[in-house]
């Protein structure tokens, strides 16, 4: 046995951001994140006469946890604007005579709430998210958290983006108008927060 790799890359980014929340009052946010990020790279063995030789386990792993976009407001006015990209890479390319790849990747996103308690909240988020792993992109599951309540929230999804409010070029065409889907106040947050009974809003969602 010689020439041999056994390699795990792990990338953890958990990333919390663009939170608008305000009781009896107004805000104004807006945020913009931009992040790259690589880790490991090319692997390259070789080896003769044996197929124990210059054998390559590669396991790279990507957990990269996103909680952002949040707009939520009591008895007050929030306005909350928060563009996201995400490029991430996690290992290389395995050259070997016969390479095992096991790539693991998770990206979940709790992102886009819109929460009026007695309020007007209104709430754009675009994101652009792609974490590479090995050579498959990690999964990237958005949480809803949704759903029909007493507040309701109306929904526009023709409503273009802010335009380029830190002079990122790089996200002007490269981010969807992603309106998300409105968090409709109390639905399933309610399920996960025991309810808030007698709810009146209105959240616009852009």
């Amino acid at each position: 046995m010689s020439g041999d790799i056994v390699s795990a890359e792990a990338q953890a980014m958990p990333q919390i951001f663009g939170l608008a929340v305000s009781a009896i009052g107004s805000a104004t946010n807006g945020v913009v994140n931009d992040l790259t990020a690589k880790t490991g790279g090319d692997e390259t063995a070789v080896g003769d006469g044996s197929a124990l030789n210059g054998a390559i386990v590669d396991v790279p792993v990507a957990a990269d946890p996103e909680v952002f976009g949040w707009g939520v407001g009591a008895l007050s006015h929030v306005d909350n604007t928060t563009l996201s990209a995400v490029d991430s890479d996690v290992s290389g390319t395995p050259a070997a005579a016969s390479p095992l790849q096991i790539p693991v990747g998770l990206v979940p996103q709790v992102k886009d709430l819109t929460l009026p308690v007695m309020a007007t909240v209104s709430n754009h988020v675009a994101d652009v998210t792609d974490v590479q792993v090995g050579t498959v992109p990690a999964s990237v599951i958005p949480i809803d958290l949704g759903g029909d309540g007493p507040a309701t929230a109306r929904s526009n999804d023709s409503a273009p983006l802010m335009s380029d409010p830190s002079g990122m070029s790089s996200l002007s065409g490269a981010v969807p108008a992603v309106a998300g889907k409105t968090a409709d106040a109390t639905g399933k947050v309610g399920a996960t927060t025991g309810g808030v009974p007698g709810v009146l809003g209105d959240a616009v969602d852009k």
